[in-house]
């Protein structure tokens, strides 16, 4: 069995990593099933097949478990939808306390969400010189409203 490389990107925002695949057939745009840490995840293929450079061929690269089901598939575009509408509702929040911020990722968990803002914005650096605000999203409350915490989910700056 010939092993070859893809790219999948596991968050929107995120840049696609190198995955092994056997001879499963991926083309870019494909949602596939891989191997993380911690558990398997649903990504999508940004990068095409190609073969393995010969210097990094013994690295230890997770491995594309399977094509993604219909299901994991509808889950994935349902959480990305609701992450959508949560950096919406964020931005929302942040432009009514005067700040001026762009949120750039929210990471939906089954009890709360994470938001990050981008770090060029003046805004978020100097509210992360005076003080360090942290907000949740829950996913029913994603679209209309955030609820300040003190640890857990925290709007963070790249």
């Amino acid at each position: 069995m010939n092993d070859y490389l893809v790219g999948v990107r596991l968050r929107a925002t995120a840049q696609a990593d190198d995955y092994r695949v056997g001879d499963l057939e991926l083309h870019v745009g494909d949602l596939v099933l891989v191997e993380t840490a911690n558990e398997s995840a649903v990504g999508e293929v940004r990068r095409a097949k190609r073969e393995i450079p010969e210097a990094k061929r013994e690295r230890g690269y997770p491995r594309v478990l399977r094509p993604a089901t219909e299901a994991e598939a509808r889950a994935h575009r349902e959480r990305r939808e609701r992450e959508e509408r949560a950096i919406a509702a964020c931005q929302r929040i942040a432009r009514g306390r005067g700040l001026t911020m762009k949120v750039v990722d929210v990471e939906m968990h089954p009890a709360i969400s994470r938001a990050s803002s981008g770090r060029g914005s003046r805004c978020a650096r100097s509210a992360r010189a005076t003080r360090r605000r942290s907000w949740t999203v829950s996913d029913r409350a994603a679209a209309s409203s955030a609820v300040p915490r003190t640890s857990g989910a925290s709007i963070r700056s790249r």
